[in-house]
């Protein structure tokens, strides 16, 4: 069993004056279970908000995976995830499938 995540802060401060300051944070989680060797099937958990000051603008994804150990130094890795949020602020689809090929050197 693994888990994996991260919490990261937001604070912008624009130089026009008619801009206002923003703060907001971003979140990532991940639960990850290894029933092979090289296998890992995980279940992920982001969250988004641009502004806390605003009442929308929040964002969150459920997503589903794997990652793929196939030779020495190379991984696969899919996720497919489905986002939640005002409909007027998430930009692009709310399904997505992600593909990554990692080298490692």
């Amino acid at each position: 069993l693994g888990y994996r995540g991260e919490l990261v802060g937001v604070h912008d401060s624009f130089e026009a004056t008619d801009l206002r300051t923003l703060t907001g944070y971003a979140s990532y989680q991940e639960f990850a279970i290894t029933p092979a060797k090289g296998l890992d099937l995980l279940l992920t958990y982001e969250f988004a908000d641009s502004d806390v000051d605003f009442r929308r603008g929040r964002v969150e994804r459920l997503g589903a995976g794997f990652e793929w150990v196939l030779l020495p130094n190379f991984e696969l890795t899919a996720t497919v995830r489905h986002s939640f949020g005002a409909a007027d602020f998430i930009i692009g689809a709310r399904d997505d499938v992600t593909v990554f090929a990692h080298l490692f050197l």
